[in-house]
């Protein structure tokens, strides 16, 4: 028997009211306004971050929450059912609000190494903000997301997410190879299929009702259009809807802050030591070679508000140099970037070269040639010169958020990084005003320490991923015409290449022997914080507080030394599983681009 026409259930998430409560615009500088915590709890953990926007005065408001947990990322099947349960999740709310979007909503789920982030935001009527928050918070915990029909559906749009970066530009393949090498917990492509072909939606949903929330801590920041009361309100029905478990010492105690969550770190590379890894893109019809070249930064140096100062000021003071060297006079290929870097907490710098024309080696070899370029600029430079660019990092420094998206992105990215001093921005005007503080003499000896010509450095290492094309023509003679010849000391010390083809070593202190075979690489799938590198103006953002005394840095280099021999250890066991796992990684690919697939999913 048909069913009884009927219209469908009322939708409670549509404003009624659009009124600015703000009332007036506030008198604070955009710049001087920062978010305040206004709620905390230790059972379960939580802290509730809110800002009014009273600069803006729009009719919206958004809701930000961080469930701090290691669970996602504690083993390699916990990552896949809790990005199989991601997948459910979107798939789920595709089919309840799809409309709503188009509408001027929007909301995001994203699983990393440190827990789940989820974002929504909307129309600040108070009462319709709050049925949509809690629409997307229950949906979080609802059986409903389970879907046995869908299910296989997913497993495919997986795989294709996996093996589906055949034709993936060479930039992004060496990306996520340089992350694999340097990030601990990074799987292959090939052994995520296989834990994916071995779960079912039962494990799933057991994972999910069992586990994944069982060790969790909130931080949660609410901005816009609303009252502190607002934003209390809805975090309260929000805990009835979404249940969740702290078992770890609560963030809320500085005493355990430390130890409370899962820190994701960066492989520590030694002074004056250059590690080459050399790989070939999957696609056989790619003619693109491309070079990405990573120096890191010493902690003393480069985690100091000083060094990140110095940082970025080397990065404007050569990014012109590189560029006009490779691209316009050299011409070496379309794609010339250079950025200061933070990765992992970890500052460095990037110089990225993508070319049609000249191998991988031959790019390396130039971007190797800029160092005594760039020493003698900034050896060279006059005081006017120097205060003309301190004076366009103050410009940036001091510029105001240009609308209420920036802001409350802003807030959110000091949340996410948990450095809570919005009002950081302050120190580095008053160091950019003392000479004493920035000058030209410390900028050039900032540089010398780590790409130092005439000496060995004596901070700062290097590793560079150099991809090619699999029928790579030889390189043709006018690509010697620029050819330097300099020596730089950093490279002298140790270079060890790991080929392709074959494993061939240039080591002049030690034999070591590791394999990267052809399409080892993550895909291209990136992390979230993977596309950040295309932001050098989130630099100054991200640097480390100074440490309280010497001591406590002393004995924080000290363990830092001790896991250095650890991290190259795992470095050259990770090259050596790629190599293992990737004898059907390129079958695997080509198969995959028969899927057809509605949408992608970011991983």
């Amino acid at each position: 028997m048909a069913k009884k026409f009927q219209l469908p259930p009322k939708m409670k998430v549509l404003p009624k009211h659009l009124k600015i409560l703000a009332g007036t615009k506030s008198k604070v500088p955009t710049k001087f306004q920062v978010p305040k915590l206004i709620e905390k709890k230790t059972n379960p953990s939580l802290r509730l971050w809110f800002h009014e926007d009273a600069t803006f005065l729009k009719p919206t408001a958004s809701a930000s929450f961080r469930l701090w947990s290691d669970i996602p990322s504690g083993d390699i099947h916990s990552h896949v059912l809790s990005y199989f349960y991601t997948l459910l999740f979107e798939d789920h709310m595709v089919s309840e609000l799809a409309t709503l979007k188009k509408g001027g909503y929007s909301y995001g789920l994203a699983t990393d190494k440190e827990g789940m982030t989820v974002e929504m935001s909307g129309y600040s009527d108070p009462h319709a903000f709050k049925n949509y928050v809690l629409t997307i918070m229950s949906a979080l915990r609802s059986p409903a997301i389970f879907k046995t029909k869908r299910f296989p559906i997913l497993k495919k749009i997986y795989r294709h997410a996996l093996f589906g970066s055949l034709s993936i530009a060479p930039y992004k393949i060496i990306m996520g190879t340089m992350n694999s090498l340097l990030i601990p917990g990074s799987y292959h492509p090939k052994t995520l299929a296989k834990i994916a072909d071995q779960i079912s939606l039962e494990d799933v949903q057991n994972f999910a009702v069992e586990t994944l929330f069982t060790d969790m801590q909130m931080e949660a920041l609410f901005y816009g259009n609303m009252k502190p009361h607002h934003a209390k309100d809805i975090l309260k029905k929000v805990l009835k809807v979404f249940h969740f478990e702290t078992t770890s010492p609560s963030f809320n105690n500085p005493r355990h802050e430390a130890h409370s969550l899962l820190r994701s770190r960066l492989v520590r590379l030694p002074p004056a030591v250059k590690y080459t890894v050399r790989t070939q893109h999957p696609d056989p019809l790619n003619t693109n070679a491309c070079v990405k070249s990573y120096r890191q930064y010493d902690r003393r140096i480069g985690q100091t508000k000083q060094g990140v100062l110095y940082a970025t000021l080397l990065d404007k003071s050569a990014k012109k140099i590189i560029y006009d060297t490779l691209r316009t006079e050299e011409q070496l290929g379309y794609i010339v970037w250079s950025f200061a870097l933070i990765k992992e907490k970890v500052p460095g710098f990037v110089i990225e070269v993508q070319s049609s024309t000249y191998n991988a080696s031959y790019l390396d070899s130039r971007i190797e040639a800029l160092t005594p370029k760039i020493d003698k600029a900034i050896k060279n430079m006059n005081k006017e010169q120097f205060q003309a660019l301190v004076q366009t990092m103050k410009d940036e420094i001091s510029r105001p958020p240009m609308g209420s998206d920036a802001q409350n992105g802003f807030f959110w990215m000091k949340i996410m990084k948990q450095d809570y001093r919005f009002n950081l921005w302050q120190s580095y005007m008053e160091l950019l005003d003392d000479p004493k503080a920035i000058n030209k003499e410390g900028l050039y000896s900032f540089f010398t320490e780590i790409f130092s010509v005439n000496k060995k450095p004596t901070a700062g290492g290097t590793i560079s991923v150099l991809l090619d094309p699999q029928h790579a023509q030889s390189q043709s003679s006018k690509s010697h015409k620029h050819h330097n010849h300099h020596k730089d000391h950093a490279q002298k010390t140790k270079v060890i290449s790991i080929n392709v083809k074959k494993p061939v070593l240039h080591n002049k202190q030690q034999s070591k022997t590791v394999f990267l075979e052809e399409g080892d690489h993550e895909s291209g799938l990136l992390k979230p914080a993977d596309r950040e590198e295309m932001r050098p103006d989130s630099f100054l953002e991200e640097d480390e507080s100074e440490s309280e005394n010497d001591d406590s840095a002393d004995n924080q280099d000290v363990n830092d030394k001790d896991q250095d021999d650890d991290d190259f250890d795992r470095m050259k066991k990770q090259l050596a599983e790629l190599a293992e796992e990737n004898d059907d990684f390129l079958e695997e690919a080509k198969k995959s681009q028969k899927i057809s697939c509605g949408y992608a999913h970011r991983y």
